[in-house]
């Protein structure tokens, strides 16, 4: 969450999520991005035992790609089943007729591969 909050359009999710206040004409403490980054999914990442697959938009502000590539270089680092599916012209939703359906393909076929 520290990253998302200088790169997302929800730093005000970011904060609430940390339990640390959020004020537009404030900068940010030192201690707020320490608690924001404890609690980032990506200080959690060694406790993942599931295969992973990844679905990241290249236009995505409210969920930054470069934060799933964080995950996905860690995961695979660490000998991690993962998957990533990049939709460089896609934003937040992964909702245009093409990567939609291209999702839902990929969803499927690792859903087959992976729980069956």
């Amino acid at each position: 969450m520290a990253r998302k909050f200088t790169t997302s359009d929800i730093p005000d999710w970011c904060c609430t999520e940390a339990d640390v206040p959020y004020n537009l004409a404030a900068i940010q403490s030192s201690s707020s991005f320490e608690k924001m980054l404890s609690k980032s999914p990506i200080m959690h990442a060694d406790k993942i035992k599931a295969a992973v697959l990844l679905q990241l938009s290249g236009e995505d502000l409210r969920c930054p790609p470069s934060q799933g590539k964080e995950l996905y270089f860690y995961l695979k680092a660490t000998g991690s089943k993962i998957k990533l599916l990049m939709y460089p012209k896609d934003n937040h939703p992964i909702a245009t007729v093409d990567t939609e359906a291209d999702a839902a393909v990929n969803k499927a076929i690792w859903l087959l591969e992976n729980l069956v």
